[in-house]
């Protein structure tokens, strides 16, 4: 594929961030229904992780730390998919708050 050592490196970490956070998932214990626990995941990936993703690329241009003429299509892709991994991770542990729970789920007890 003809990667330079640091597109080698975004995705070694890119995807030992993806097994990690699948590795949680699967271990963690979780008093929700697999379908609840699903939605709390993706609405942390989708809206979260995006959030983080194009604060962190709107904000670094305007103070100067970064030149986007200099980033490539790889980097963008892995630190997408990274942002996404962090905000499923946030999803994930906003699922486990009752309150969190109760406001979105009128009983968190009774399945659907």
């Amino acid at each position: 594929m003809k990667f330079d050592i640091t597109n080698v490196i975004i995705l070694a970490f890119t995807i030992a961030f993806l097994l990690s956070l699948m590795g949680y998932i699967s271990t963690t214990p979780s008093n929700l229904l697999k379908s609840k626990r699903a939605t709390f995941l993706f609405v942390g990936a989708s809206i979260i992780g995006f959030c983080i993703w194009a604060v962190i690329f709107l904000t670094l241009p305007v103070i100067d730390l970064i030149d986007t003429d200099t980033l490539t299509d790889t980097f963008l892709i892995f630190s997408f998919i990274i942002c996404l991994t962090l905000g499923a991770f946030i999803g994930e542990l906003m699922g486990k708050n009752q309150k969190i729970q109760k406001f979105f789920f009128k009983s968190h007890d009774t399945p659907y």
